[in-house]
């Protein structure tokens, strides 16, 4: 079993960063296809394995900035809960907790789904954890954005009136390739005027614009109106100017059957 993530930099080089069940563990590593070596990147500075299963892994296309969620708790997590971590393959091995306040607080909830950008500095994520104690207040999953640069962690999936968390679940994040754009999904209400119907939406926000909060609905049907069913598995250009997702609903005139299809749909807050 194995899940495989592949991105080419160049006519020269690929990278393919994958997950092996080695002993009864999942473990990520990253194989350079130019020169056919293979890296364990789900390992401590110590060169030792992760001591449970390492899943979810994402990449910079050049292969350098990697990020994935390990159970284990042999990196450099204290209390045993799964974490997002990262890692520079370029430098002496070591691995960078993610999930983290601003503060340095460690999440106190399972954290999921790394997304990274092109040059490593922002992961997107989610979280049950409130990493903005002041803001996150409805205690159900919500999206958070790291700025490894700056050690600043932000609550995205907010209300654009109150800066609070949205009233429900949103997550499935992942992050434009120019760290400009964070798409994701999600059952909140309160994110958009007029979003009533209860569905899973496909919602992007501007980072470009940070702190303020710029936040739109994707998957509009033609129409106008809101979507009848709930839409999923967002994905976002590298530019952020295009975002792809599946949905049952009818986003066009010429579909015409009824299962799931992937749309892609321009980003409104994209100049």
């Amino acid at each position: 079993m194995s899940k495989a993530v592949q991105s080419q930099c160049n006519h020269s080089t690929l990278f393919t960063v994958f997950i092996i069940n080695g002993n009864g563990i999942f473990q990520i590593y990253l194989k350079d296809m130019n020169n056919e070596s293979v890296t364990m990147i789900s390992r401590n500075t110590s060169n030792v394995a992760g001591n449970a299963p390492s899943t979810n892994p994402d990449m910079s296309p050049d292969g350098k900035h990697i990020v994935f969620e390990p159970a284990a708790t042999n990196f450099t997590s204290s209390n045993g809960l799964k974490h997002i971590y990262y890692v520079d393959t370029s430098v002496a091995h070591a691995v960078e907790q993610i999930s983290l306040s601003t503060t340095g607080a460690q999440a106190s909830s399972p954290s999921n789904n790394p997304s990274i950008s092109n040059d490593g500095s922002m992961i997107a994520f989610d979280t049950g954890a409130a990493l903005n104690n002041t803001l996150d207040k409805n205690g159900v999953l919500d999206v958070y954005l790291r700025d490894r640069t700056l050690s600043l962690t932000s609550l995205i999936s907010a209300n654009p009136n109150t800066s609070n968390s949205g009233n429900n679940i949103s997550e499935q994040a992942h992050i434009s390739g120019n760290a400009d754009y964070v798409v994701f999904e999600s059952v909140a209400s309160d994110l958009v005027n007029n979003d009533t119907l209860g569905f899973r939406d496909i919602f992007v926000r501007d980072l470009s614009a940070l702190p303020a909060i710029i936040i739109d609905r994707v998957n509009v049907p033609t129409s106008g109106s809101e979507a009848t069913a709930s839409s999923n598995q967002p994905a976002i250009s590298t530019d952020g100017r295009y975002i792809s997702f599946h949905s049952t609903v009818k986003f066009t005139n010429d579909d015409i059957d009824t299962i799931s299809d992937v749309f892609r749909a321009h980003n409104s807050t994209h100049p």
